[in-house]
């Protein structure tokens, strides 16, 4: 029996990134696409609360390349890529059947600290924390994207991860370099860099205030050093990057650190 996936995003339903993930992958699976229905880039993992999120079922022949071998059905939800990560979980499927959850193909590299604004690996998470393995890719460029080596490479690692025999709870980040799959050197385990990216940002001035207009333009890679995941795709190699949602710092440093301000708190308030 076909196992299911569920395909979100957070560049819209009508990204070209999205449909060359599902068309790379209605060979092998059940495809369920709950999508935002424009684009939502730096919504990280936020849902729509007290607010109604209004989702349509459409028609996803217009976006297929070839007849699909197994079921496609298609949602767009007028929310973050978290509501609609979660209203295909809970509402489409009813907490039940969903054996992978998959978002993107994002335009853009999610790299480095960075990732913590992204809305593709957002959506992710919000699989990850429902117990369903997950991942994140993107192509590591804006302007002249080649979505079709990230969709092989994807379609390959959804295969392999579910043909294995005890699946773990995952949360993947995968980057692809833009390039011909013939050039990429390979995959790489690795761990996040450093601040990936920094904005330019243009004031104009309203009757009301000041209106700030952020554009994610400025080239920054700081600690792009072998191992991390910016140092991976600035060399031509994929990086698959586990992550967790669990933001709290262990380090023996940090938690002693933490500890002495508390006892020096507690002396000074006594």
């Amino acid at each position: 029996m076909a196992k299911t996936l569920l395909i979100t995003n957070d560049d819209g339903i009508e990204a070209p990134g999205i449909w060359s993930l599902v068309n790379s992958l209605t060979p092998y699976f059940n495809i369920t696409v709950s999508a935002p229905a424009t684009d939502h880039s730096g919504a990280s993992s936020s849902v729509s609360i007290r607010k109604s999120v209004h989702t349509k079922q459409i028609d996803p022949s217009p976006f297929l390349t070839s007849k699909p071998k197994y079921n496609v059905s298609a949602y767009c939800s007028e929310g973050t890529p978290g509501d609609s990560c979660i209203i295909g979980i809970e509402c489409i499927h009813d907490n039940a059947g969903i054996d992978l959850v998959v978002s993107g193909i994002n335009k853009g590299a999610n790299v480095g600290s960075d990732t913590i604004v992204s809305g593709t690996v957002g959506a992710a998470i919000q699989g990850y924390v429902r117990s369903i393995p997950s991942i994140a890719i993107s192509i590591a460029s804006i302007e002249e994207p080649i979505f079709e080596t990230a969709a092989t490479y994807a379609s390959q690692m959804c295969r392999q991860l579910l043909s294995e025999s005890s699946i773990p709870n995952v949360l993947l980040n995968i980057n692809v370099p833009s390039l011909p799959i013939n050039e990429i050197k390979g995959a790489q385990v690795t761990k996040l860099g450093g601040r990936s990216w920094a904005e330019s940002i243009k004031a104009s001035n309203t009757t009301e205030g000041t209106s700030y207009y952020f554009t994610r333009d400025q080239k920054l890679f700081e600690n792009a050093y072998p191992g991390t995941d910016l140092f991976a795709i600035d060399n031509q190699y994929i990086s698959v990057t586990p992550l967790t949602p669990d933001l709290s710092l262990t380090n023996e440093q940090s938690v002693t650190f933490s500890q002495q301000l508390i006892n020096a708190l507690s002396t000074n308030t006594t």
